[in-house]
């Protein structure tokens, strides 16, 4: 096959191609994790209404949520 210059597009493309390949990751990551909490919240919610504030179903999910709320404060600053 030909040999593409190095100033040709497709050379030269390559970055961008990759930094918004990289945006896309970043923005599926970032709606994984928030589905995830929205999720996790919507069995809190259910675990305290019908187990109580105190049980230890209802504490596990709270702190599970909490480990999930700081991770995505880090990775979204």
């Amino acid at each position: 096959g030909a040999v593409c210059k190095s100033n040709h597009p497709c050379q030269t493309r390559g970055p961008i191609v990759i930094k918004l390949k990289n945006k896309q990751l970043e923005y599926e990551q970032k709606q994984t994790l928030q589905q995830r909490i929205e999720r996790l919240r919507e069995k809190l919610i259910e675990m305290a209404t019908s187990k109580g504030f105190r049980h230890q179903e209802t504490i596990r999910l709270s702190q599970e949520l909490d480990k999930l709320i700081i991770e995505f404060q880090q990775k979204h600053k």
